[in-house]
């Protein structure tokens, strides 16, 4: 079996949240939307042109600005979210509410969020586990 490591070889890290933002996706139909998190490690130097980690949560076609379907990787992550800053639950906008981590430190961890599918595994995303700092 193959060895599969994770990015860096770690699978936690610490890190500041500089920004949110909702882009377009480069994979597939030109209608597909993310949200590119952009996160400074406070304790790990990544090796890289930026310098930052980076996640990308999808957003789901159905998705609109005050809803987004249950059970998809973006209900996941914001359920997540929802337990370290419990305003969150407070929010109707979507973006508002993800953009809600920017200036904050978390301690992330991955976590599988999708679901698997024929014989593939879900995929693990960065997620915030701990808030360290508002």
């Amino acid at each position: 079996m193959v060895i599969r490591n994770t990015a860096g070889n770690f699978t936690e890290f610490k890190g500041q949240v500089v920004e949110v933002a909702k882009e377009q996706s480069g994979l597939g139909s030109g209608d597909k939307f993310q949200y590119h998190i952009k996160i400074l490690p406070t304790e790990k130097e990544i090796k890289g042109n930026t310098g930052f980690m980076h996640e990308w949560i999808p957003i789901s076609m159905t998705a609109t600005d005050s809803s987004i379907p249950e059970g998809s990787v973006l209900d996941k992550f914001i359920s997540e979210l929802e337990i370290l800053i419990p305003k969150v639950k407070l929010i109707e906008n979507v973006d508002d509410a993800m953009k809600e981590m920017e200036g904050k430190t978390f301690l992330f961890v991955q976590k599988k969020l999708g679901r698997s599918f024929s014989g593939y595994d879900a995929k693990q995303y960065w997620i915030p586990r701990t808030l360290l700092s508002k």
